[in-house]
């Protein structure tokens, strides 16, 4: 039963600290992004006075704003896929390893809700985590820099979570067909720097997840479109293809 398969993975992911890991390192985004973008101006003014030798005053035409707060948050988003391989790259290599999966597949529990089990949960912990990063950006941004558009707000955050969805699937398939975990990783690590390579070429980066971070980073700046649509619908079909493909690779082994 999947209820079951998920209540383990729960109790895995509170086990080995996954949650909290997680929640913690968007905390820190959440946190850092609005006091940088508060403080950052200063320091470098500071910096400058302190090593300038030609009597030169450096100083910024403008007071920073909630949406410098909000560009520095989606900013740190870029490196967090590398944070969902290292989370999935065991989910299912460990599991065979271990003789756990053959196991929890003895009971009656389907390899179907073995696999989606580990997916949503996983997906499970990011959404809290992110969440919980995002509510703290909000509220940290309100009290230094003024208010936020709330819609907006909501709407980038919704688009930075599809924007990690995609490697979960992507890691937990590697995790199914490669046979070690550090395969499993490099092999996700190494969908992330294929995915920005793409992403630099004009036309092709929207079909990929990182059309999603590029207009997010747009949207931050004033610059609303509809160009979220196809990278959406395209991180959405990753996603699907390599769960489905996880489990039909999945069906076929022995374990």
């Amino acid at each position: 039963m999947f209820v079951a398969a998920f209540k383990k993975e729960w109790k895995e992911s509170v086990r080995r600290h996954r949650i909290l890991v997680v929640i913690g390192i968007f905390l820190i985004l959440g946190i850092i992004s609005p006091i940088g973008a508060k403080l950052l101006p200063k320091m470098l003014e500071m910096m400058a006075t302190k090593t300038n030798t030609q009597g030169i005053q450096v100083s910024f035409s403008r007071e920073p704003m909630a949406g410098d707060a909000i560009f520095q948050y989606n900013k740190n988003f870029s490196m967090l896929p590398i944070l969902i391989v290292l989370l999935a790259m065991g989910l299912v290599t460990e599991e065979k390893a271990r003789g756990t999966a053959e196991m929890i597949l003895s009971k009656p529990v389907s390899r179907f809700s073995f696999i989606f089990s580990k997916f949503a949960c996983l997906a499970l912990v990011i959404l809290i985590g992110a969440a919980s990063g995002g509510v703290v950006c909000l509220f940290y941004t309100s009290i230094l820099l003024g208010g936020v558009d709330i819609g907006k707000y909501l709407f980038l955050n919704f688009l930075l979570f599809f924007y990690l969805v995609p490697f979960i699937s992507i890691t937990l398939f590697m995790s199914v067909v490669i046979k070690n975990i550090a395969g499993a990783a490099i092999s996700g690590i190494g969908f992330y720097f294929f995915f920005m390579i793409v992403g630099v070429i004009p036309g092709i980066n929207r079909f990929t997840p990182q059309g999603i971070y590029s207009y997010t980073a747009k949207m931050v700046l004033n610059s609303p479109s509809t160009e979220w649509i196809v990278p959406f619908i395209s991180s959405l079909l990753i996603t699907v293809v390599l769960f489905l493909l996880s489990i039909v690779i999945f069906e076929k082994q022995e374990i």
